[in-house]
Parts: structure tokens; C-alpha cells; sequence
């Protein structure tokens, strides 16, 4: 049990800088370890509680993880339904092949397309842009480094949801909103630059 607890600790420390950042393959050499947790804790409550009266607080407890569980699932899948689940955090395939779709509708066949938006959306959305970009013919380009994107393209800004308002008054080097469309939490701004 030690080892186990040394092992998690560990993991936690060398992983804490990227856990916001890294996909869910990099948490699989911790992924028995909540199970492991769970079984201590079991066995302990059924050495706290020996008896009949130990089954049902065992009962109980399995109940109310499993009830807390099935809440928090739920709210994903609501999410996922609603079409707003993607953030500086998820790109979920459905939400972005939506937003490949208005960026191919808003600029022409052929035409270099920038990526732009603060770092955290750009890195979440800018592969999976590109992917279904090669499938349907639109250069993507990187526009992370805004200052040397090339006069004269289409910019799509990524970033997250803001009021009608907010949106209308952004500028890209001089250049104003085109237009604007809002997926979820997530809203792209089509600059003419």
C-alpha cells in the first residue's frame, strides 16, 4: 500500500504542470490507482464497522459513489447534447467539424486560412482544424504568431464564448470583424486582414 501511495505521489508531482494540457494517454499509468484507493478504504470501513451493520454502510457508501457518478455523467452527456462541450479544454469532433464547416463557407477555394486565438484554444483547436481541413480542401495555415500573417487572407480567430458586443469590437491588425459565429463555448471571429 505504501509503494502504491509513493507511486501516486509521484505522479501527481511530475505531472502537475501539464494536467490541464495533457490528453487522457498520459494519465493511463495512473488509472488503477483510484480502485486501489477504493479497496483500502473498504477494507477499513469494514474493520471500523465489523458486524452486520458493516454491510450497510458498504452498501451505502457504493451507493452514493455510484449515484455521484452517474450525476456527473450526466451533466457531460447534457453537455455533449447541447453541442457545448467543447472549450479551451476538449475539441469535441462534432463542435469542430461545425466550425470547419462555416470556416470553408467563409472563404474561398484555394485561399490560405489562418488559425489565430490565445494559446490555450489555439493548441486545442488548431490540429483538429487542420485535420478536417485537408479533408475538404482548406489550407490551414498557422496564425499563432499574428505578425506574420500575410496581408490580404482570411483570419479565424478561436476563443472562448463573449456577448454579441464583445465580439463585434475585436480587431486583428487594423482589421475588422467580418463575422462571427458561436458553437457552444466557443466562438470564431472571421477577420479580413
Amino acid at each position: 500500500m505504501a509503494i502504491s501511495g509513493i507511486y501516486g505521489i509521484v505522479s501527481l508531482v511530475a505531472m502537475y504542470p501539464i494536467i490541464t494540457q495533457a490528453s487522457l494517454r498520459y494519465y493511463i499509468i495512473i488509472s488503477f490507482l483510484p480502485f486501489v484507493f477504493l479497496g483500502v478504504w473498504i477494507k477499513y470501513l469494514m474493520q471500523v464497522f465489523k458486524g452486520k451493520s458493516c454491510r450497510v454502510v458498504l452498501i451505502i457508501s457504493i451507493l452514493a459513489i455510484a449515484l455521484l457518478q452517474a450525476n456527473i455523467i450526466e451533466k457531460r452527456a447534457i453537455a455533449f447534447q447541447e453541442g457545448g462541450a467543447s472549450d479551451s479544454n476538449y475539441a469535441i469532433y462534432g463542435e469542430v467539424k461545425n466550425m470547419m464547416d462555416y470556416i470553408s463557407k467563409n472563404s474561398a477555394p484555394g485561399e490560405d486560412v489562418y488559425i489565430t486565438g490565445r494559446a490555450d484554444y489555439f493548441s486545442r483547436f488548431y490540429k483538429p482544424l487542420l485535420y478536417l481541413g485537408e479533408k475538404e480542401g482548406v489550407d490551414i495555415q498557422r496564425g499563432d504568431k499574428e505578425d506574420k500573417v500575410p496581408i490580404g487572407v482570411h483570419v479565424f480567430r478561436v476563443q472562448k464564448k463573449e456577448s454579441a458586443r464583445k465580439l463585434e469590437k475585436k480587431t486583428f491588425h487594423g482589421a475588422g470583424v467580418e463575422n462571427y459565429v458561436t458553437f457552444g463555448k466557443v466562438s470564431i471571429i472571421n477577420f479580413k486582414h
